[in-house]
């Protein structure tokens, strides 16, 4: 099987999270991988909802797929890397969602996952088998 890419676009917009759900929901369809869909889509739901809080500047959904696995990236436009918070916290200036599971999600769901600066920002990615 030759490596297939999917991209999209978002704006630090509340909105972005809901976008980035179906765009997975459809790619992963497309691609026959609706077995993985959902867990996907969650883990990248708060890989977008980490970028839209903190980084707060546009990103970029990018999802791979190869032979056996998936791998999905947000990439945004800070250089602040992401932490492993407690659970529950909540950042007074945004009434969004409480924050601080997502990277405990992508951790306990993932296969792999990390960070990488790129142009002047950063990468977070995790892997699943597919």
């Amino acid at each position: 099987m030759t490596r297939t890419d999917a991209t999209l676009q978002l704006q630090a917009d509340p909105a972005s999270p809901r976008q980035a759900r179906r765009f997975l929901e459809d790619t992963l369809t497309a691609w026959h991988c609706d077995a993985v869909s959902a867990e996907v889509s969650l883990l990248a739901t708060e890989l977008v909802t980490n970028a839209l809080l903190h980084a707060r500047t546009m990103m970029d959904l990018r999802v791979h797929r190869r032979e056996r696995s998936l791998r999905v990236e947000v990439a945004d436009r800070s250089p602040a890397m992401p932490q492993i918070s407690e659970l529950g916290a909540v950042d007074g200036d945004d009434d969004l969602l409480a924050t601080g599971r997502g990277l405990t999600l992508v951790t306990a769901l993932s296969s792999s996952w990390g960070v990488e600066p790129e142009n002047g920002g950063k990468v977070v990615w995790f892997e699943i088998e597919a």
